[in-house]
C-alpha cells in the first residue's frame, strides 16, 4: 500500500539471490512533520491518560514507550 501510494520505493536488482531495497520517496518527507505531531499529540494524551487513571500502571508498564 506504501508503494502503491508512493510513499516508498522499492528496487529490485535480479542477482543471486535476488535484492530489493525499499526507501523513503519525497512524499513520504514531505508527511515527516505531519507524523512527528502525531508522535508527539499521542505522546501527551498518553501521559494525560496514565495521570487520570484511564490507563492502568501495570498495563502502561507492559508497554515501553519509544
Amino acid at each position: 500500500m506504501l508503494e502503491a501510494r508512493g510513499f516508498v520505493y522499492r528496487k529490485y536488482e535480479a542477482t543471486i539471490p535476488p535484492a530489493v531495497t525499499y526507501g523513503l520517496t519525497s512524499r513520504m518527507d514531505q508527511m515527516r512533520p505531519v507524523l512527528e505531531q502525531l508522535d508527539r499529540l499521542a505522546g501527551v494524551w498518553y501521559e494525560e491518560d496514565l495521570r487520570s487513571g484511564r490507563i492502568p500502571r501495570k498495563s502502561a508498564d507492559a508497554h515501553e514507550v519509544i
